[in-house]
């Protein structure tokens, strides 16, 4: 026996507005609750005129349920009989009941007379965020006409209200007069602004900025410069506006200073710049290396160390142990690489000395200008290897 439940249309509404469940989606409910009531009703009259005989057992032992639109599970009707609605998108089935989904939004009355309702929907309707947020007016939606004013009497003109910001729309003030003001109005009473009216002011008879000093007073100002420091183009306005200038210095115009250069600057009192140049940075290095030694006369081997050198600019000085083992006691000569590659030409482009404790061995150390490494020359007083210490500096050429 199956359970042939109405399908709920596919382009059918779930809930209004804010969660409230729609009235298709009510009605179908009601409908499905009906159709389920009306079979269980009708198996249960079945059961009911059922005898109890062996046979009428095994009937009913053969009678499985099968669920049918929007419900699931099925069952021996004697055995397991059990239906489940199907919870779609948007609904939640408990226990006892079907409910809409809570989507998160607030209960809540959103909109008002100053504010406007945001409000997001999902696919079943479902409001899912709502907020609201203050009505915004541009000045180009706001529309009136100008204050006017056409007679010739003493006006007043007052914005009613209290303002707490800037006006929506531009105010237009057209008053009731042109040309000049009369004297009774404040005014100078002249029909132009030259000629007589000009002249009066007391010592116009010269050309130049025009200075008021005091009340009733006026004097003539004429820009200049100071010597070296700026230039004035027709400091007095006459023949045009004013040209001010700063005078050159001496400096080329240009960057000074990078990562390689150190600038140098020259200022005046005033703050101007009146000599650069770069100095180069000198290179800075340190580290260790191991170096290599090459016996070149009365000796067995040569061991250095690890050495440790430093750099600044280009002059290198380095510093290690050696074990040195002539081949018999008295003078010897080895040489020893670099940490850092040059092109020596004379033997004072390296210089330092390597010694031996309680005097057992010495050498003098210059430049191999061949292999371009530093060469030991110097005295051993055992045929054993023997521990020296060796210090030296060099020229990067």
């Amino acid at each position: 026996m199956a359970l042939n439940l109405p399908r709920l249309p596919r382009a059918a509404q779930i809930v209004e507005k804010l969660g409230t469940p729609a009235v298709a989606f009510q009605v179908w409910w009601q409908t499905v609750a009906k159709a389920i009531e009306d079979q269980v009703t009708d198996l249960l009259a079945l059961i009911a005129r059922v005898t109890t005989t062996e046979a009428d057992i095994a009937a009913l032992e053969a009678v499985n349920l099968t669920a049918g639109s929007g419900l699931t599970g099925g069952g021996n009707i004697l055995t397991s009989p059990t239906f489940n609605v199907g919870a779609g998108t948007g609904i939640t089935v408990n226990a006892d009941d079907v409910a809409i989904t809570a989507t998160g939004v607030t209960a809540a009355t959103y909109g008002s007379a100053s504010s406007v309702a945001v409000i997001a929907l999902n696919a079943q309707g479902q409001a899912t965020s709502a907020s609201s947020i203050p009505i915004a007016v541009t000045s180009s939606q706001v529309t009136g006409t100008d204050l006017t004013k056409t007679d010739d009497t003493n006006v007043t003109l007052t914005l009613g209200g209290t303002p707490t910001g800037s006006l929506l729309k531009a105010v237009s003030l057209t008053l009731g007069w042109t040309g000049t003001l009369s004297v009774a109005r404040g005014g100078t009473g002249g029909g132009a602004a030259s000629g007589t009216l000009l002249d009066n002011i007391t010592g116009f008879g010269s050309t130049g900025h025009l200075v008021r000093t005091a009340a009733g007073s006026y004097a003539f100002r004429t820009i200049t410069g100071t010597a070296s420091n700026i230039s004035v183009t027709n400091g007095s306005g006459v023949s045009g506006n004013p040209t001010i200038d700063l005078i050159d210095t001496a400096v080329t115009p240009g960057s000074y200073g990078s990562s390689t250069s150190i600038p140098s600057i020259t200022f005046d009192a005033k703050g101007r710049a009146t000599a650069a140049s770069g100095n180069t940075i000198p290179t800075l290095d340190s580290g260790t290396y191991s170096p290599t030694g090459t016996g070149t006369s009365n000796i067995d081997s040569v061991t250095p160390s690890t050495a440790l050198y430093t750099r600044v600019g280009n002059i290198v000085t380095v510093s290690c142990l050696i074990a040195v083992d002539a081949t018999a006691a008295g003078n010897f000569s080895f040489r020893m690489t670099l940490p850092v590659a040059t092109n020596m030409t004379a033997s004072q482009h390296c210089s330092g000395c390597m010694t031996a404790d309680q005097q057992r061995g010495y050498a003098r150390i210059s430049a191999d200008s061949v292999n371009d490494e530093a060469q030991f020359d110097g005295y051993s007083s055992s045929a054993s290897s023997i521990n020296m210490t060796c210090t030296f500096q060099y020229r990067v050429l």
